[in-house]
């Protein structure tokens, strides 16, 4: 957070890996003006019970949170992506087209 604080309320954002990134730390920056993307390790603590037991198919998607959005998707392999929500979006699936 010591790197950051300069740009504490100024509308930036930051892109990290999943090896920094956790749904409790994009609380704190999107609390502070800060917008944050980047992908998410699937064992993160504050990651509902449910989110890594829902099985998804081929295009799939799923979302989850409040004032953040966590996406999981599988194509090849499963994926994760944290990303800013304006609103909040229930947890349900979505068949790609």
């Amino acid at each position: 957070m010591t790197l950051i604080q300069p740009f504490m309320g100024k509308d930036y954002c930051v892109i990290a890996d999943n090896y920094y990134l956790s749904p409790e730390l994009a609380d704190v920056l999107i609390q502070n003006n800060i917008d944050v993307y980047g992908t998410l390790r699937p064992n993160r603590r504050d990651l509902p019970e449910n989110f890594n037991k829902i099985t998804l198919k081929k295009g799939e998607i799923a979302f989850q949170r409040g004032k953040i959005t966590v996406l999981r998707w599988r194509d090849k392999n499963m994926c994760r992506f944290l990303a800013p929500s304006t609103q909040q979006i229930a947890l349900k699936q979505i068949k790609k087209s």
